[in-house]
């Protein structure tokens, strides 16, 4: 399996006309490496943390889906702006399934179909040519700090940033590691025992003095 491209983009290309061309990237979208986190996405693309594409943030696609198009000239892998491009995945085949990628684990869900800008940025033919070919939508499930050298098309691991919690429902959206979490240490303990039993204390009192006007008003 060989990584063959990686796409990370704030904004969408695909855009009004395809006569009128794609809008350009106001960054670099090629990428040498990404950071996945679990269950929002690559940091810095469109749909990082878009709670309406929670499940479909990361797209998919194999790269002989090209090679079967039989074009006469070759296509940069990113035209097709999927996040990911492999060779020997069966990228197609991981709808519904759960699968790992380099180490991070990934769920698939629903197929990415093709639009009719592959007629302009592929070649004339390609909407109809990547019917059904178009790579799959899926969801982290691992966060994870990785990269993949494109230049020699092989791919290499580096070191996580963040922790990985394999025992928890990283696929829910939780607290994020990079916002400071409150610590509560042991000398907090008594301090919030005294808050809850005040609380306590005061909550009986309130229904005493209520109690006591109810049968007030009842004499």
């Amino acid at each position: 399996m060989e990584i063959i491209a990686l796409l990370v983009s704030p904004t969408h290309a695909f855009e009004g006309r395809p006569q009128d061309g794609p809008r350009p990237d106001p960054v670099p979208a090629e990428r040498d490496h990404v950071e996945v986190r679990a269950g929002l996405g690559l940091v810095g693309d469109r749909y990082f943390d878009h709670r309406a594409h929670r499940n479909a943030a990361v797209t998919l696609f194999a790269a002989e889906s090209l090679d079967a198009l039989h074009l006469a000239q070759p296509v940069d892998p990113h035209a097709v702006r999927r996040n990911i491009v492999l060779r020997g995945f069966p990228v197609d085949e991981l709808v519904g399934q759960e699968f790992t990628l380099d180490g991070i684990r990934f769920q698939g869900h629903r197929p990415a179909n093709p639009c009719k800008w592959m007629d302009v940025v592929v070649a004339p033919g390609a909407f109809r040519g990547l019917r059904g070919h178009g790579g799959v939508r899926c969801v982290p499930l691992t966060t994870a700090c990785s990269g993949w050298a494109r230049r020699c098309w092989k791919h290499r691991r580096r070191n996580a940033c963040w922790p990985r919690h394999e025992h928890t429902p990283v696929a829910v959206r939780g607290p994020r590691p990079d916002r400071a979490q409150p610590h509560l240490g042991i000398a907090d303990v008594p301090v919030l025992r005294h808050r809850w039993r005040a609380r306590r204390l005061a909550f009986r009192a309130s229904r005493t003095v209520r109690d006591g006007a109810r049968g007030a008003r009842a004499w």
